[in-house]
């Protein structure tokens, strides 16, 4: 976990990483939302576009569940303005930061319908019981306690209020070759330095060897079992840059670790390229948006 955060910190505070509106679109945003927004909030770090899946009314409160730079949280106060509320909340504090930044330089967004906080979720949302009317979160929940997260989710919602959120999820086991491969990627910290589609592709890679990549059934089984009703994938979505960035290590000049000599990490580069570019990453996971109820 502290791997992850040091990574999510470390694309907070790039300013490379902004104005990624081909990766955006690719997961689900559509340009017209894109071009509301300031560059800094267009980083590509979700896997959906959850906040499509909502009915967001004026007067209405939101949650979203590690919000990175903000991008939901901004799309969705456009919807809930000029009396409703839309909250972010991330365990990363520049991350939380950035969010404020591009808060302050978004038009369409007064910042008395914005507010963003720090929270780790594994222990507890810090909110009332029964406030919101929708909880979204966008590629996060796969690093959570998923039974604690939902159970807080549950509380905070008011009745007949919606939880919906998009995520990385598994279709089959990856070959044993770039299981192994992708381990020791993990274990020696390599990670690609930017976020092109490339490196989106291998870090959803890194993600299915991790084993956090979540099973749908599992999921829907889950949200059930926690009391939520009209449980439902809404959208599966293909991972993209499969075809067009056939070779994943495109993204391999880019890429660090911290547990590597420079020639070690052109080795690994090179074996890299050898074992994923023949995969489809769609064969092994997908991008799912999941859609629940809490009753009324």
């Amino acid at each position: 976990m502290d791997f992850v955060k040091e990574e999510y910190r470390t694309l907070a505070e790039d300013e490379t990483v902004r104005n990624n509106k081909e990766l955006m679109e690719l997961t689900g945003y559509e340009s017209k939302q894109l071009d509301k927004l300031p560059p800094d909030a267009i980083m590509g770090i979700g896997c959906g576009n959850p906040t499509a899946e909502c009915d967001l009314l004026p007067g209405m409160r939101t949650l979203d569940l590690g919000c990175g730079p903000g991008t939901d949280v901004l799309l969705s106060a456009m919807k809930v303005a000029p009396d409703g509320m839309a909250i972010g909340v991330d365990y990363v504090p520049e991350m939380v930061e950035r969010a404020e930044q591009n808060a302050k330089k978004c038009p369409d967004v007064d910042k008395d319908n914005t507010d963003f906080r720090i929270n780790n979720l594994n222990g507890g949302i810090n909110f009332p019981d029964n406030h919101f009317n929708y909880v979204t979160a966008n590629c996060c929940l796969c690093l959570l306690d998923q039974p604690k997260v939902f159970r807080e989710v549950k509380r905070v919602l008011k009745p007949g209020g919606y939880f919906v959120f998009s995520e990385v999820t598994v279709k089959k086991t990856l070959p044993q070759k770039a299981d192994d491969l992708l381990q020791e990627a993990f274990d020696n910290q390599v990670v690609p330095k930017g976020n092109d589609v490339a490196s989106k592709v291998f870090r959803v890679y890194i993600t299915l060897a991790k084993g956090d990549a979540i099973v749908p059934s599992e999921i829907l089984g889950l949200l059930k079992e926690t009391g939520f009703q009209k449980t439902k994938i809404t959208v599966s979505r293909h991972i993209p840059g499969t075809k067009k960035y056939p070779k994943v290590a495109k993204s391999a000049p880019h890429m660090v670790g911290k547990k590597l000599t420079p020639d070690e990490i052109t080795d690994f580069k090179k074996r890299l390229d050898d074992v994923l570019s023949d995969l489809n990453i769609n064969e092994f996971a997908s991008f799912d948006t999941f859609s629940s109820q809490k009753p009324v």
